[in-house]
């Protein structure tokens, strides 16, 4: 019982270790990513049906340009838009790449 519970323990520090980004999540009844999770890699947890992405990232943040992953943990797909012409549905289980290419969105798969 000693090894197994040992193993599993060395299991999990190597997942820990191994994210190369830092995880946010977005806060409870908010509907907007901020400029400041670019880099990072947001979890979705019971989100709104929308997810609001920044009007206009801060360059300094990322110099070579505003990035962001999207992992969708669930209950429900979510729709994540610039409210403009960027919309992307995200599945239950489903990252997405999200980078910001001069005033608009791309999806980089």
């Amino acid at each position: 019982m000693k090894t197994l519970l040992m193993g599993v323990m060395m299991f999990a520090f190597q997942a820990i270790t191994m994210q190369s980004e830092p995880v946010v999540h977005l806060p409870p009844n908010r509907a907007g990513i901020i400029p400041a999770y670019g880099g990072k890699l947001l979890e979705l947890i019971s989100a709104p049906a929308t997810i609001f992405l920044p009007a206009s990232p801060d360059p300094s943040v990322e110099p070579d340009g505003w990035s962001i992953d999207v992992r969708n943990l669930g209950p429900n797909p979510v729709a994540i838009t610039d409210s403009g012409s960027f919309t992307m549905n995200i599945n239950v289980g489903q990252t997405l790449h999200i980078v910001r290419m001069g005033k608009r969105y791309v999806v980089k798969w």
